[in-house]
């Protein structure tokens, strides 16, 4: 099942995935990115928009910051980047055609 939402509180996503839900699209989302991601969904991935990820990101870190009572080491933007390449390379690889898996 797949959401499609103007508008979803970070403290929601988890508990939707976790009742069944396998991928949360925006509205605002392009045709294209949005049909690659409801193709990721039918070949059993799920699907979080990269917002939605950071936005769970920061409520996670702003968690564990307070439970440590102070400052934690936080990860870095090229980390981060790193992490987002490689999802969507991960992305493209589940979505390409076998035309175009056999050229990569």
């Amino acid at each position: 099942m797949v959401l499609l939402t103007g508008h979803m509180e970070p403290a929601a996503i988890v508990p939707a995935f976790q009742a069944g839900l396998d991928g949360l699209c925006s509205t605002a989302m392009d045709s294209e990115p949005l049909i690659k991601a409801l193709e990721l969904v039918m070949l059993g991935e799920s699907f979080i928009p990269a917002a939605a990820g950071i936005a769970l990101f920061q409520q996670r870190q702003a968690r564990l910051q307070a439970h440590a009572g102070g400052p934690i080491a936080p990860v870095s933007a090229h980390d981060f980047l790193l992490c987002a390449i490689f999802r969507a390379e991960r992305l493209r690889s589940y979505t390409a055609s076998p035309k175009e898996r056999q050229t990569s």
